[in-house]
């Protein structure tokens, strides 16, 4: 070492205090010798010279941390640092036990982000034994880690983890990690791991981790003390130097996520205290602003006299303790402030006092006396780090940091020079430029003292349950305005919302007259714009009065829908009124419109499910029934891009009239009073005639005909079994609801139970009837994976068969649907808007108006004769027809073994491909 160098040691030891007040550190003054070689195998050594006592300090640097591992594999690095104190190939013993018999001293092993080091002080006499064993576990090890060592040091250090999240606050660092780094970044996991990653780490996984990462060339070894540089390279070379370099390894660069908000975190421990913690991402390790935060961490956290400790700790007396740090890591870095606030303070002005601080000192900037106050502590840890040889801050440990991180051992001597120079006005702009956005705030609140109960329940069984109320459904009120609009008004009191939908008889069956796919055109365009307000306009005012509107279509239905707060009901209809009487069908929405439908047709067709509702109907009921049509109503890519504005002009003036319509309002709102608002907004509102859709009884030309859709590398095969069964009334539909809850409507359903509780072949199967006014489907539906296609059409199948042959509903399962649904019915229109539902369905299925009010009652009611009378009235297995969308090239030869009467190639829109006929008699055993 040069001779001022110490210089400033001697006088740093005799004058202490003194020196920061009058004596001015230079970087210049101080210098560590070594001597630098490069082994032929990429292994970089470093050796520093100190007689002063007869050891020798060996630290070896792998450039690899968490931060090398990958989503999934986190924890890879700190694993290893445990596993390679565990012996090698040719000293199969503890590292431990074995440096402590040599006298070794300073021992220890650590991994963060961006390295793993290993590092020890021994005599000098032991020093071959050190390079031999550090040398083993680097070129030797793979050879004794085998599954025994990896369970018993993931053990320890899921343990290690364990430990650390018992610590007061050790839940911390894990919650600040995740929330400054976004997931995938390299510091967005801990270096310790997550529990789940660490037991899935295989032996395979963990020899990879070392094969990539541990070779020679992606090590620094530093030996300093009691030697000489060229015995040292010998010996060296000597244990080192056949060890193979490694692989190619890929260098993260800078990489500082930029927070443009703040963020804020909430969580208990089980602590005398809370703290408050705010974080920001700052630069990288090594960089003139990550200096500069270390200074101004020392400005407001450390010693008496910083800014922290003497305004929240002394002068307030608010906390109990205090801290700053800028944790730096090689591509981003975290400056951290927190309080522990007294438990008689309030956190919230504790935290923003601390808050008050930092601002200080990003308008104001330190004063001279803080900034020679820290520069000089900085440098005098610095230098009385020098003393040692090894261990943290010691001189190998200096030397190994900086050749790692910088490719350069003095680069110690930038940083102090980035210390030397720093500026009152340069910490005040780093400050400013990072801590002025970004933060991140962490509370971490006492968990209370809580106390049980000494009562104790008998939970040897479940409790009886109470009975039932029965539940409510309002008187339901009739009227109709002189043009013909017919008002159906569920008067519900103490609810301050009016629900109201205007019930076109018109939906998607009307298509048949025209082009497929303008129903849902024109009604998704009736809230564009009126001849008096754009669409935004629209949605602007109503979003003023707090309501809601929306327009819609089903198979039978197009309706136009008003969620309303009672208190603007007047100008909420208004609104109404002029969205359904005054379309303006602006030709720039009309061309977006359309535009999305195509596109959503375009979705369809490439989704599973999408492609058979699109389908199915033309084969259930048969070309050129209202029904036949894509059961999204979406219509064709061809039909709807022949859509005119014309068409949709005259879609509504066809189908929108009064006398074609029906208005179901649910509110706390009488009848008088609705009725005038409703002939000021609607009573000039012409009526003409309508027409009418023919309905003739919907007819399958096939039956037990699969229709198949090929998806190539689909992983499911979708299937979807269907038959025409009674209409909507023309059976007990309370009866026809338990009847599905047992076969395919609950979880618990035959259906489910079989195809995902019992095989496990599909997520979720079911059956269901859907909501056509006219002859409706009975559907099976079950979307499997592809191996087990065939077997699931067999499961299908044997359960629709025997549900109304050998193995019909019984009473216990009957009991328990009846029970299931009585206890939702109290619920079921609690709201305004599910009473609206029911007026729905009542209108659409003319229903009688007490439906609902005696629904409770036959729900009750209903015996297991009706269920199974019912059940044979609506599920015929003779007549299903089959759809599947799925590999053709995975399933087809097994499903030609099932005997259905011909197998069809569709494509998505149901257009016949090429009929493969296959004869019965095929059918596997």
């Amino acid at each position: 070492m040069k001779k001022s160098f110490y210089y400033s040691v001697l006088m740093l030891l005799s004058f202490q205090f003194a020196i920061a007040q009058t004596f001015e550190f230079s970087a210049s003054d101080i210098n560590i010798d070594y001597e630098k070689f490069v082994l032929p195998n990429g292994l970089t050594l470093l050796i520093h010279e100190d007689h002063k006592a007869p050891i020798a300090a060996v630290n070896v640097w792998y450039h690899v941390g968490s931060k090398n591992e990958k989503l999934g594999k986190s924890g890879f690095a700190h694993l290893f640092e445990h596993l390679m104190f565990n012996g090698s190939e040719n000293f199969d013993y503890d590292y431990f036990l074995a440096l402590e018999k040599i006298g070794g001293t300073d021992l220890n092993g650590t991994t963060n982000n961006d390295r793993t080091n290993y590092f020890q002080n021994v005599p000098v006499a032991a020093l071959d034994q050190v390079l031999f064993l550090e040398s083993d576990r680097m070129g030797h090890l793979l050879g004794v880690v085998d599954q025994e060592l990896l369970d018993e040091q993931r053990g320890v250090v899921q343990n290690e983890k364990r430990q650390g999240q018992n610590q007061p606050y050790g839940k911390q660092w894990e919650l600040l990690t995740k929330a400054m780094y976004p997931k995938g970044h390299p510091y967005s996991w801990t270096v310790i791991g997550e529990m789940e990653d660490l037991n899935a780490a295989s032996l395979e996984d963990v020899k990879h981790w070392f094969k990539s990462y541990y070779g020679a060339a992606n090590a620094v070894v530093v030996v300093a003390g009691d030697i000489k540089p060229q015995d040292v390279y010998q010996k060296v070379l000597s244990y080192f130097g056949n060890i193979p370099s490694g692989p190619t390894i890929e260098r993260q660069l800078v990489n500082i996520p930029i927070k443009t908000t703040d963020t804020y975190q909430e969580y208990q421990d089980r602590v005398p205290e809370t703290r408050v913690l705010y974080a920001w991402n700052t630069p990288q390790y090594g960089s003139k602003e990550d200096l500069h935060f270390d200074l101004i961490s020392s400005i407001l956290s450390s010693g008496k006299n910083s800014r922290l400790y003497k305004k929240l700790v002394y002068e307030d007396q608010t906390a109990s303790s205090v801290a700053a740090f800028q944790s730096s890591g090689e591509i981003s870095s975290t400056f951290v402030s927190y309080v522990n606030v007294k438990s008689e303070s309030d956190a919230e002005q504790v935290g923003k006092v601390l808050l008050d601080e930092i601002n200080n000192l990003i308008e104001n900037g330190p004063t001279e006396a803080e900034l020679k106050r820290v520069k000089a502590s900085y440098f005098s840890s610095f230098i009385k780090g020098l003393e040692r040889i090894g261990g943290f801050g010691g001189v190998s440990d200096i030397l190994a940091l900086n050749e790692t991180y910088h490719g350069e051992a003095s680069y110690y001597q930038q940083k102090l020079k980035y210390i030397e120079e720093a500026t009152i006005s340069d910490l005040q702009a780093t400050a400013k430029k990072w801590l002025s956005h970004g933060k991140h705030t962490i509370v971490c609140k006492p968990f209370p003292e809580y106390s049980v109960t000494n009562v104790e329940v008998d939970r040897s069984s479940l409790p009886e349950l109470g009975t039932p109320k029965p539940s409510k459904f309002p008187e339901i009120q009739r009227s109709t305005l002189p043009n013909g609009l017919k008002i159906v008004l569920a008067q519900r009191e103490g609810v301050s919302t009016v629900v109201m939908d205007m019930m076109f008889d018109a939906g998607y069956k009307t298509d048949i007259l025209g082009k497929p796919g303008t129903a849902r055109l024109a009604m998704n365009l009736m809230d564009e714009g009126t001849t008096n307000m754009n669409s935004l306009e629209i949605s602007e005012k109503l979003e003023l009065l707090g309501a809601n509107l929306n327009s819609n279509s089903d198979s039978d239905i197009s309706s136009v829908s008003l969620n309303a707060l009672y208190q603007s009901l007047d100008a909420s209809i208004d609104i109404y009124a002029e969205v359904i009487l005054n379309p303006a069908f602006p030709e720039k929405e009309f061309d977006r419109l359309r535009n999305e439908q195509i596109n959503v047709i375009k979705q369809e067709k490439s989704q599973p499910l999408g492609m058979i509702l699109r389908s199915m109907n033309k084969f259930l009921y048969g070309e050129g029934h209202p029904y036949s049509t894509p059961f999204t109503g979406s219509g064709y890519e061809k039909t709807v891009a022949s859509i005119t504005k014309d068409d949709v002009v005259s879609y509504y003036n066809t189908w929108m009239k009064p006398n074609n319509a029906t208005l179901i309002v649910t509110g706390d709102i009488d009848m008088e009073t609705l009725k005038s608002k409703l002939e000021q907004s609607f009573g000039k509102w012409n009526s003409s005639e309508v027409p009418t859709i023919a309905f003739t009884k919907g007819k399958s030309n096939t039956s037990n005909t699969l229709y198949l859709v090929d998806r190539a590398e689909s992983p499911q095969t979708v299937i979807l079994g269907g038959h025409l069964t009674k209409s909507y009334g023309e059976v007990s539909e309370v009866a026809v609801e338990q009847m599905v809850n047992i076969l395919g409507g609950e979880f618990t359903s035959r259906i489910n139970m079989n195809l995902r509780e019992d095989k496990h072949w599909s997520y979720g199967a079911a059956g269901l009837t859907l909501d056509n006014k006219e002859d409706r489907p009975f559907i099976l539906y079950a979307p499997v994976q592809t191996d087990k296609t065939s077997e699931s059409v067999t499961e299908l199948r044997k359960e629709i068969n025997d549900f109304v042959t050998s193995r019909p509903a019984t009473q216990e399962e009957l009991d328990k649907v009846k029970t299931n649904q009585i206890l939702k019915l109290p619920g079921q229109w609690e709201t305004n808007n599910a009473v609206n539902n029911s007026l729905y369905n009542l209108v659409k299925y003319d229903l009688p108006d007490d439906y609902y009010q005696t629904y409770d009652d036959n729900v009750r009611n209903i015996n297991l004769e009706d269920l199974k009378k019912v059940s044979q009235q609506v599920v015929n297995p003779n007549a299903v027809n089959w759809f599947m969308v799925g590999d053709k090239s995975k399933i087809i030869e097994n499903l030609k073994g099932l005997g259905f009467d011909a197998i069809i190639d569709i494509d998505a829109d149901g257009n016949i491909l090429n009929p493969l006929k296959t004869n019965k008699k095929d059918v596997k055993d």
